[in-house]
Order: structure tokens, then sequence, then C-alpha cells
């Protein structure tokens, strides 16, 4: 059990051999019991980021251990991630980036970065605040593809009931009324649980849906949510896939490097013959043109710039190498574009790294 604050508690579960001698099918799995930020959606960000990486390091620290059977290989992240999300996870918000088929318009992102800022009246995010929220949202989905982790939601109902904000203050005849939304929720990895049953909420509830929350018969301010999963078997790349995955990579790599120190060595054996040809016609005109009595006489010249041809050469090797890096970083990418998430964790088990950084090493 983990917990680094007071909104977010990580417990890892694990199968264990039952009294009859069978064993749990349950796979290492992380269940975070959270409480989001109210208002800062970098804050709500961080803290679910947290929870990924901790359980990928929990589940890490049981799934290398070598035992009779060696060395148990790295497995998708079987996750759960639940509680108080501060927010309905409506299209558009960067914590709904994190759930696997989520897509959002501009307008909608616009809407959720409005709503979390608290504008009012129409007011809309200017264009540096759009620029941060949208440079979120891609960071939510880099981190995802990077941890080859898909995320889906429950769909349990709405948690919290009160009066509604007033969000027009121009509008005298906008008063508070009863409303509901969905603030709680749990997350989980559909590659290794399946949800089977789950709580009903404020839809079974009438009364607290009139009175608001909380009342009589709850003490919150919120309805709690629960549900059961059924556990999968957790799939993995078989050692034929994985040998077939690693032989590509090195072919490029041994091809890339070939050609890059190919050019490299063309390019350098430009520049000697270049600096041996100026440095021949400077000794010619040297014996031409000075007095050999005056030699020893002759103070030490200033250090000079290289000549034109050689800073040129330079500027066009820079370039080539550039280009030539370019190039081989979008041959690499190709690869890596159509690699599954069980591909991308079979690299991050080989390399330490992710695919993502071997297409920018």
């Amino acid at each position: 059990c983990v917990g680094d604050t007071t909104t977010c508690v990580s417990l890892c579960l694990q199968g264990v051999k039952g009294r009859n001698g069978t064993t749990s099918s349950l796979e290492p799995c992380v269940v975070s019991s959270i409480h989001l930020d109210a208002k800062d959606e970098r804050r709500r960000v961080g803290q679910i980021s947290r929870c990924i990486r901790r359980a990928r390091n929990l589940i890490s620290n049981t799934g290398t251990k070598t035992g009779e059977g060696g060395t148990i290989p790295l497995r998708p992240i079987s996750i759960v991630i639940a509680g108080d999300y501060n927010q309905e996870l409506l299209s558009g918000g960067c914590i709904s980036a994190f759930l696997r088929h989520h897509t959002a318009t501009q307008d909608e992102m616009k809407r959720e970065c409005a709503a979390t800022l608290r504008l009012t009246n129409g007011e809309m995010p200017t264009d540096e605040q759009m620029k941060k929220w949208m440079e979120m949202h891609a960071e939510v989905k880099n981190m995802l593809y990077d941890y080859c982790l898909e995320l889906d939601r429950v769909d349990t109902g709405c948690t919290r009931c009160a009066y509604d904000h007033i969000t027009d203050t121009n509008d005298a005849e906008n008063k508070p009324r009863m409303a509901q939304w969905r603030l709680d929720h749990i997350l989980y990895s559909p590659l290794s649980l399946r949800p089977c049953a789950m709580w009903s909420t404020l839809e079974d509830d009438s009364e607290s849906c009139r009175s608001g929350l909380p009342n009589r018969q709850h003490g919150s301010d919120h309805i709690s949510i629960a549900a059961l999963f059924e556990c999968q078997n957790m799939p993995c790349l078989d050692d034929d896939e994985k040998s077939a995955l690693f032989e590509k990579m090195r072919d490029i790599d041994e091809k890339q490097k070939k050609h890059f120190n190919s050019i490299k060595a063309e390019l350098d054996a430009e520049l000697i013959h270049i600096k041996d040809r100026i440095k021949a016609n400077d000794d010619v005109q040297s014996t031409t043109t000075e007095n050999p009595k005056e030699f020893k006489k002759k103070k030490k010249k200033r250090k000079e710039p290289p000549p034109r041809e050689v800073i040129d050469h330079i500027r066009k090797t820079r370039s080539i190498v550039k280009n030539l890096k370019a190039l081989q970083i979008e041959q690499r990418r190709a690869l890596v574009s159509n690699l599954e998430g069980l591909q991308r964790l079979a690299v991050l088990e080989e390399l330490g790294h992710s695919a993502v950084k071997w297409i920018e090493k």
C-alpha cells in the first residue's frame, strides 16, 4: 500500500494460492483511491499521472523477480483509479483524454477550458490559455502511448445533487435550481478487467434528487460508487514475435548507422582535401612573395577565420547531417507508428525506455 498525499492511496493486489492448491488468476493489479483537485486541471492531470507511474513501479517490482520459471515479462498495466474526480469527464477535458475512445473538437476543448477557468457570461479562453490546454491534452495522450495503457470508465451515473451554479450574472431570471452532476468515476484497464456489476446512484434515489445532498439518508454530499470486475487473462507477445520485432529494429539501426558513417566519412574527406589544397596554394604564394632574410623577423600573424571555402563546406556538412538525421527519425517513426501496445511494451522491457525515445535517439 502506497500513499504520498492525503488525496491518493494505492494498493497493489496479486493472486495467491488457495487452500486447495489452486492459484488465483488475478495478475498484479493496482487500485488507487483518489480525490482530484477541485479547480486546477494541471494538478488533476498530475494526480492521475502519478497513479499510473506508481502502478507501473509497483507492478514492475512484482513482475521482474526471477523464480523457478525465470524472469516474468512486463505486461500491460492492470489498474483501477476510482474516487471523486471533481468533474464530469466531458469531451474536451484533459482528464477525459485519459479515456481510450476520447475525441474532442476545438469547440469542445474551448468549452471545457472555459469551465475549468470558471469563466462566466460567455467569456472564452485566450489564445495563450488554449495553447496551454492543448499542450496538456497532448501530454496525457503521449503518456498513455509511452506506458502502453488504455483506460475505460465504468458507466456509473450522477453522484452529486445540489443547487446549480449561476453562470450568467446578467440574467435576472437565472435563479438557482436543483441539478445533478456525475463527479465520481471508476477508470480501469479493459485489457485486464471487465466490469460486470455496479452500484446504482442518483437514478435510483428520487428523494435525494429532490432535496439534494447531504440529507437524512446520506451524510455525504456525494453518493458512493462501486463496481465488480471480472479478471481477464493478460495478453503478451511470445518469443518469436519479440525476436521478429527486435530484428526489424536492429536492422534499421545498423543500416542507418552504416549510411550515416559513410556520408560523414565522405564529407570529412572532402574537408581534408579542401584544407590540403588551400595549404598548398598558401605555401606556393609564401615562397614567391616573402624575402627569406626577413622571414625570421616577421611577427606572428593573428589567428584568422577559416577560408570561405572551408566555412561553406562546414555549413554544407551541418545541413546534410541535419537533414539525414531528420530522415532517419522519420524512418524509425514509421516503424513505431505501426506497433501495437504489446509491441511497444516489449520495447520498453528490452531497451529500458519507450519506443518514442528510440525514435529520437
